[in-house]
């Protein structure tokens, strides 16, 4: 019983052409699937093989030359936009991420001033200095600042130490005085001292210094006798305080 024939008994088809063509393609099916199974098995074997791995390598580098050509590289550079060259298109993708340039500050120029040692030469001209020779030029010059500097410095202490020495020297100069100008005039205390003084006072001490002047001389003038008339800077007359009375008295009764 064909395959045909158990379609058509078992129901499945009703006419006899068309159970024919299915039990035909279910057969090739079969024949192919078996063909394939062979074939892979012998592919296997081969593989397995120093003739199979020649055809491998042979194969391969027929595959890497037909797949490998200008015309199959440029249509997949132009796929992911290499070719045509486009360098804003990689740049303009949203996984770039630009790195932000940090904010340099502005350099500050120094003053510009005149080196006084070797090593301010050798910093003014460190940026520059690109060979040895003009290294070795550089240090050179510092060597011979750091000297002239070191003869500077000997020469204005020797210069300091003869100054101290001819101060020394010079004879000693006498000093100015200077007079307080208020010493020129009469202090308060002496004015008012002679402003509360009474003219009969002033008198006795008068008359007291005469007589002493002529006991130590000896000698007696009629004139002397007299009691010498002073003058007064004012006419009013003065009235005496208990001070100066007690203060009188005290005086007269010493010179008696």
């Amino acid at each position: 019983m064909t395959l045909a024939e158990s379609l058509v008994a078992g129901g499945t088809i009703s006419e006899p052409n068309e159970a024919i063509e299915r039990a035909d393609a279910v057969e090739d099916v079969i024949e192919v699937g078996g063909m394939e199974e062979d074939e892979r098995s012998n592919s296997e074997e081969e593989e397995l093989t120093v003739v199979g791995k020649a055809n491998f390598l042979e194969f391969y580098a027929k595959a890497r030359e037909i797949g490998l050509r200008k015309e199959n590289v440029q249509s997949g550079w132009k796929a992911t936009g290499l070719y045509p060259k486009s360098v804003a298109k990689p740049l303009n993708s949203r996984w770039v991420v630009v790195a932000k340039r940090p904010a340099i500050p502005l350099r500050v120029t120094s003053d510009i001033s005149t080196p006084k040692h070797g090593g301010d030469v050798v910093k003014l001209f460190a940026e520059k200095s690109g060979s040895p020779t003009s290294r070795l030029s550089i240090r050179k010059a510092a060597a011979a600042l750091d000297k002239v500097a070191m003869d500077v410095i000997l020469r204005d202490r020797e210069i300091e130490r003869l100054w101290v020495q001819l101060a020394q020297a010079k004879p000693a100069k006498r000093r100015k005085i200077v007079q307080d100008p208020n010493e020129r005039f009469a202090s308060l205390a002496q004015i008012l001292a002679q402003a509360n003084q009474e003219p009969q006072q002033r008198v006795r001490k008068a008359r007291n210094a005469v007589q002493e002047v002529i006991i130590v001389e000896g000698e007696s003038s009629p004139e002397s006798e007299e009691e010498p008339a002073l003058a007064r800077r004012s006419a009013r007359n003065r009235r005496p305080t208990k001070c100066y009375m007690e203060r009188d008295s005290s005086a007269d009764q010493e010179s008696d």
